[in-house]
């Protein structure tokens, strides 16, 4: 009786043991849970996802090269993207649908595209990466939605890799690699926060990502590995990835290295441009910068041949059908097993020859001159024909003046002053031979007696009796002057130093942060509106000078970066183009600056021209137009 007691008493104290023990690996098991939930949460960021809705303002788009950046098989068509947008494909190349930056879809050009479930409908979706507004979700019917982190960073990406699992990995041009899956958008690693991604490749158990300058990293079981030129690749920069039956090759400007199991066991086609791959089992299809699209047998692993035939250029090589597709800026071409490279999609019709623009004039013929960045320049005529001037001089234009009292156009250029005919031919062109101070000019102001140059020396005067310039030594606040703005004798001449009043051939006055309340020196644009100045700083925004030396400065333009030369005067507003807060609309009778941001290709806004009621805008990214009467608010 007392051994089944006490046999008791044991089995009792067993048991309320192993009670307290299961409670403690609960308890435990919960914290470490907790725990993670926590972590889990503190990795999450913060990402809004919505319906892509068309803008309120009618802009109209001035058509331009397209310049496309990816493509990808989509829904049974051949989808395009780019700066422009995104275009949809038959099979034969018909183009069924378009969707342009602005006009359609938010103001940031198209970089990488690439098919994958979506993580929110569980259905195929076509995912697009844009340079400043996130990632863009396209259904089968083109329906898209528009995932936007939180963090500047991550809007800017240069390439994105849909899983199996509805994951899309996205690679950011400056801000590392994030996650973006059903619940929400998160980090993978502290690790992968900053490199500057150039490309993404992988499957669900590794993740390889290409760097600007710091080679090539896999992330995989948690842990985060390291290739760089010490470990044998040819460049610490990667230009493309691709992978295939268990090697993955990363491309980079001096050649193509071959991983596999975990060390690079080989190198191909040294001194190849690799900025476009596409891996098969048993051959690797490279495109080039200016050597073609090559191909290399992976079992005979050599250089390719100098006969590589294909088009330049190509940003990315993929398999629509049987056919092996080269998507370049310009067009896309194709080729069949065993035949040759045929032109499958043409660029579509273009008005402009680039998309960067710098400098608008609308002229009195009714014709609008054009400047581009790196293009020289455009003269659009009224009936759609276009004009193109391009050389060593007319390259990098900055700002396009009508001279009518001398009937020439003047256009300055980081390569001189060039005069044009007003029919459009061009005349002459100065530079520091010829009298001016500097070849860099940015600015030209008609003024009574000739003109006023503007150069990253100081002044020129250009005038009957010949040239002369005017700079520091004399009293400019600083010699590198980017805006100008004339009226009778007086004129003003923004600099990165300040403001200065220059008449009567000497500066009568000067304007600094040290004297003013000026906030900014770095003056970028001048214009006279209503009887004042208005300023446009690289930091500031826009103030207000009066004749009598008075300063406004007006709220809410703290760290706003005004464009060179991007003022200009309307019907009864002023016009403002920022760096990346799109345009800027001054209504006097308000007293107010307001934002517009919809409807524009890029928040990059470079150039501004106002005339017959007709606003024209120019960015970073293309040319729109509205007219002036649309931007009155109530």
């Amino acid at each position: 009786m007392k051994r089944s007691r006490w046999a008791g008493w044991g089995l009792a104290a067993l048991l309320g043991a192993a009670a307290w023990g299961g409670w403690t690996l609960w308890r435990a098991h919960g914290e470490l849970a907790l725990s993670r939930g926590r972590v889990d949460a503190a990795a999450r960021l913060a990402v809004e996802r919505t319906r892509v809705a068309p803008p309120e303002l009618g802009f109209e788009v001035i058509p331009a090269t397209p310049q496309y950046s990816d493509g990808a098989v989509f829904a049974g068509d051949l989808w395009l993207v780019g700066a422009a947008g995104v275009f949809r494909y038959g099979s034969g190349g018909e183009l069924s649908r378009a969707w342009l930056v602005g006009r359609d879809l938010p103001p940031a050009p198209a970089t990488r595209a690439a098919a994958g479930l979506d993580p929110k409908t569980q259905k195929q979706a076509l995912f697009v990466a844009t340079a400043g507004a996130g990632l863009l979700v396209f259904d089968e019917r083109g329906g898209v939605e528009q995932v936007l982190p939180a963090e500047p960073e991550l809007r800017n990406l240069s390439d994105l890799l849909p899983r199996a699992g509805g994951e899309v990995i996205l690679g950011a041009r400056h801000g590392g690699v994030a996650s973006y899956s059903g619940g929400g958008l998160r980090r993978l690693d502290e690790e992968l926060d900053e490199p500057a991604v150039t490309a993404l490749a992988g499957d669900e158990g590794d993740l390889w990502v290409g760097t600007l300058d710091q080679g090539l990293l896999r992330w995989t079981g948690g842990r985060l590995e390291r290739w760089g030129t010490a470990e044998l690749l040819p460049d610490r920069q990667i230009l493309s990835l691709a992978s295939a039956d268990g090697a993955v090759f990363a491309g980079t400007p001096t050649g193509v290295a071959e991983l596999r199991d975990g060390a690079v066991s080989r190198i191909l086609a040294d001194g190849f441009f690799a900025q476009a791959l596409l891996a098969d089992q048993d051959r690797l299809a490279l495109g080039s910068l200016d050597e073609g699209v090559a191909e290399i047998p992976l079992a005979a692993g050599r250089r390719p041949s100098g006969s590589a035939a294909g088009p330049d250029g190509a940003v990315r090589l993929l398999r629509f059908g049987s056919a092996l597709l080269a998507v370049t800026p310009q067009g896309v071409q194709s080729r069949e097993p065993g035949g040759d490279w045929t032109p499958l999609i043409e660029p579509p019709a273009a008005a402009l020859t680039a998309r960067n623009i710098t400098a608008l004039h609308a002229a009195g013929d009714g014709r609008l001159w054009v400047g581009y960045f790196d293009r020289g320049l455009d003269i659009l005529a009224p009936g759609g024909s276009v004009e193109h001037h391009e050389s060593d001089r007319i390259f990098c234009v900055n700002r396009i003046v009508e001279d009518r009292e001398a009937d020439r156009v003047a256009v300055a250029t980081a390569n001189g002053l060039t005069f044009f005919a007003p029919s459009g031919q061009p005349k002459e062109t100065l530079t520091r031979d010829d009298g001016l101070i500097s070849d860099a000019v940015s600015d030209v102001v008609v003024r009574p007696g000739g003109l006023a140059v503007a150069t990253a020396a100081g002044v020129t005067f250009l005038e009957p009796g010949g040239p002369r310039s005017l700079y520091a030594f004399q009293g400019l606040v600083n010699n590198h002057v980017y805006a100008l703005a004339a009226r009778g004798p007086l004129l003003l001449a923004g600099t990165l130093g300040g403001l200065s009043l220059i008449q009567g051939g000497a500066v009568r006055a000067g304007y600094t942060t040290a004297n003013s309340a000026l906030r900014h020196n770095w003056i970028n644009a001048v214009v006279e509106f209503r009887g004042d100045w208005y300023v446009g700083t690289y930091g500031a925004g826009v103030a207000r000078l009066s004749d009598a030396g008075a300063w406004t400065l007006f709220p809410d333009m703290d760290q706003v970066e005004i464009n060179p030369g991007a003022l200009a005067v309307g019907a009864d507003k002023l016009y403002a183009g920022t760096l990346d807060r799109g345009l800027l609309v001054y209504e006097p009778a308000m007293e107010r600056w307001r934002s517009v941001t919809q409807g524009l290709p890029s928040l990059n806004v470079t150039a501004l021209e106002a005339a017959e009621g007709t606003l024209w805008i120019g960015t970073e990214n293309g040319l729109v137009k509205l007219a002036e009467e649309a931007l009155s608010w109530p």
